[in-house]
């Protein structure tokens, strides 16, 4: 497509996501976060023409969950916001299996501990139910007034074929990330510019046929817990944890420390990466 990204961005990209659905991508503005996402999108079969990728533009008055989820009007009726609106096409039966991209561009224009800590908090309630990985309901059923809106919105979660990706940019304009946010999330920081590279043009001519249809399991999480994959992968885990360990100690005296959920983020990332021989 004429976009050249750094050596092993796009393993990462794949790993981070797998290891866990909520992607922040940082670096100084133009350097093709957005496009990345959208780019690794199509190229398994999600576009915003089939409803798969969607873009939603972070705007600085957001000051709670209702701009991102929705709020109910003065009539009762639940206005849904835009991540409603593909959650509920995401959870529908004939969908289950696709992924589901949403792309919150320029995420930190807005204080995301505001507008985003339903979503952060219903991430951290990830459980297996049946073969399907489920979160506690986003919408209660009971918050809602009429019954269209029960039927439609009521018991809304996140599933598993959803995927959440923040584009930041660290600049005046934007606000720093909590660490509330940082733990929940896998950050891929690049700042990477090297204007002399140019399209390649055999490769663009080609490019047409590089894309493919993936199903769901190529991104999803294969274990949620430490517990799920450790009799088979004990050895490398433990060497992590050592390393790990390590590092605390020196992390400790400024309370930086990492807790459980990074290091089993840390181990998962490590075992796909083995598990797929991508770096």
């Amino acid at each position: 497509q004429g976009f050249t990204y750094p050596d092993h961005l796009i393993e990462n990209f794949y790993l981070s996501l797998k290891s866990k659905p909520f992607v922040i991508l940082a670096g100084v503005s133009g350097t093709g976060k957005t496009k990345l996402v959208k780019l690794f999108a199509e190229s398994i079969g999600a576009t915003s023409e089939n409803g798969q990728f969607t873009l939603i533009p972070v705007r600085p008055d957001w000051s709670d969950p209702s701009d991102l989820i929705g709020y109910k009007d003065l009539s009762g009726v639940f206005r849904p916001g835009p991540l409603a609106k593909v959650l509920v096409e995401a959870s529908k039966p004939t969908n289950r299996n696709k992924p589901y991209f949403v792309c919150l561009d320029e995420m930190n224009l807005a204080r995301v501990e505001h507008y985003f800590s339903d979503v952060l908090s219903i991430i951290e309630t990830q459980q297996w139910s049946r073969d399907r990985i489920a979160t506690d309901p986003i919408i209660q059923q009971d918050a809602l007034d009429t019954e269209e809106d029960k039927r439609r919105y009521g018991g809304l979660y996140l599933p598993d074929n959803v995927y959440l990706i923040g584009t930041v940019n660290m600049d005046e304009t934007t606000h720093p990330f909590s660490k509330k946010v940082l733990d929940r999330a896998n950050t891929i920081e690049f700042n990477y510019i090297q204007l002399t590279q140019f399209p390649d043009l055999a490769a663009e001519a080609e490019s047409s046929a590089a894309h493919g249809v993936a199903p769901n399991s190529f991104l999803r999480a294969d274990y949620l817990q430490l517990k799920d994959v450790y009799a088979e992968y004990k050895e490398l885990i433990e060497r992590t944890t050592d390393k790990l360990v390590r590092i605390n100690q020196i992390l400790e005296t400024i309370h930086s420390h990492v807790g459980f959920r990074i290091r089993d983020a840390i181990c998962f990332y490590l075992i796909y990466n083995e598990r797929f021989q991508l770096m």
